[in-house]
């Protein structure tokens, strides 16, 4: 993988930036001149693209939108400029800033107006043998140029994707790229249950690094096992969400044998000597989570809140059926999305163990393995963890590249 600013005639990397950018410039001319298949040629199949407000729409809705605008609006400019671009292989994350501009209808009836707009956006590109094709876009800001408002993109290592009507789609968990030089670290944030699908391609993001530092309170070096039974309540706890939620479970589906998996966080001796010393209990700190969980209560939709209340009973007693675990998934993925506020509330003047004592840890593991000479790590914790751990990162000099995001949990109800 490498990260690129300017071109380089040898570089892998640059040509891979030159043909994409080629491909920007031959869309921005056909939309020029309005013409809709030349326009949406570089975009696969499977196309979608995610507004700064967490709205997706997918390539077919993407071709009815913009025909609309061909119909309504003349007078339309358009340029894309790579402004970063990080290559893997066949694939390309690329950051881009746009500007738009179209003549379309004014205020008055028969009035026409002049409006611009300029973007930032970071798109995946891929290479294939009809060359490189677009399958994903996200606008990270939005400028209205008529009334200099900037919108950006969904704050949080978490966020819910919705459908053009506001329906909820997934929860996605974003991986964050920090760089420092020639060394690279990813903050990759876990949710603890997940699709099955969100743990295969974790697997696969996982051979491309170095290393990879993961959590998990145990003895040192310890790696969990695919059928490791349970043997605490945190754990069963967490087990009992996943079949509810007819989810997969981490410590099942990641692979922890990995050669390149380097345990870095506390032992469980470590954890409970730093909970005596800052005074600190298990109980204690669920209470301060419940609270600050109930304080973001109004975050979930008014309508899943009460067919939740009607449906719970059933569920604790018979078990959730696949309406269910959609709603389900639905009321927690909209807690989950408020993680940083949640953990947060741990946090006092000194912090917590719980949160800043093991993100300490992981960042300590991580100076070591850049001292021994790795390159690209990936630190792989929970999603409350984050914003902590990019702080961190920062205070020691790296800086943000790159954000991505994998699709976690699917919120749609079930089909038939």
């Amino acid at each position: 993988m490498a990260l690129a600013a300017a071109p380089s005639w040898a570089d892998p990397v640059a040509e891979a930036r030159r043909a994409i950018q080629t491909e920007y410039d031959r869309a921005n001319q056909a939309y020029v001149k309005k013409d809709l298949d030349k326009s949406l040629a570089a975009h696969a199949p499977e196309f979608h693209f995610t507004a700064v407000t967490g709205e997706r729409i997918y390539r077919p809705e993407l071709r009815t939108k913009r025909k609309a605008v061909f119909q309504r609006c003349s007078q339309l400019s358009a340029s894309s400029k790579i402004t970063g671009i990080q290559l893997n292989g066949n694939r390309a994350i690329v950051q881009v800033a746009e500007k738009w501009g179209w003549m379309g209808p004014g205020f008055w009836p028969g009035s026409k107006k002049l409006y611009k707009s300029e973007d930032t956006a970071q798109d995946t590109w891929v290479k294939t043998a009809q060359g490189w094709k677009m399958t994903s876009s996200s606008n990270l800001t939005q400028t209205d140029s008529d009334s200099q408002k900037t919108r950006n993109r969904q704050p949080g290592y978490l966020r819910i994707i919705r459908d053009s009507q506001s329906n909820p789609v997934s929860l996605d968990a974003e991986i964050a790229s920090f760089r420092k030089g020639n060394q690279t670290v990813d903050l990759v944030a876990a949710l603890h249950v997940g699709e099955h699908s969100y743990y295969q391609q974790l697997n696969q993001e996982f051979k491309t690094y170095d290393s990879v530092l993961y959590e998990l309170i145990a003895p040192e070096d310890m790696r969990p096992e695919a059928d490791q039974q349970s043997d605490n309540a945190l754990t069963d706890g967490q087990m009992m969400l996943t079949n509810m939620l007819g989810l997969k479970f981490q410590l099942h589906e990641i692979d922890y044998k990995a050669r390149n998996f380097v345990h870095a966080d506390l032992t469980p001796q470590q954890l409970y000597a730093s909970m005596d010393k800052r005074g600190e209990s298990a109980k204690q700190m669920i209470f301060q989570m419940l609270q600050e969980s109930l304080a973001n209560s109004s975050d979930i939709d008014p309508a899943d809140a009460l067919a939740l209340n009607v449906a719970l009973p059933r569920i604790m007693l018979k078990g959730a059926k696949p309406g269910d675990r959609a709603l389900l998934r639905r009321v927690f993925a909209s807690s989950f999305q408020k993680i940083e506020k949640v953990t947060a509330a741990l946090s006092g003047p000194n912090g917590s163990t719980l949160i800043n004592v093991r993100n300490q840890r992981a960042v300590q593991v991580m100076q070591r393995e850049l001292a021994r000479g790795r390159k690209r790590l990936a630190i792989f914790y929970g999603a409350g963890h984050m914003v902590d751990l990019e702080a961190r990162l920062r205070k020691l000099g790296f800086q943000p590249q790159f954000v991505r995001y994998l699709k976690a949990w699917d919120l749609r109800e079930p089909k038939g």
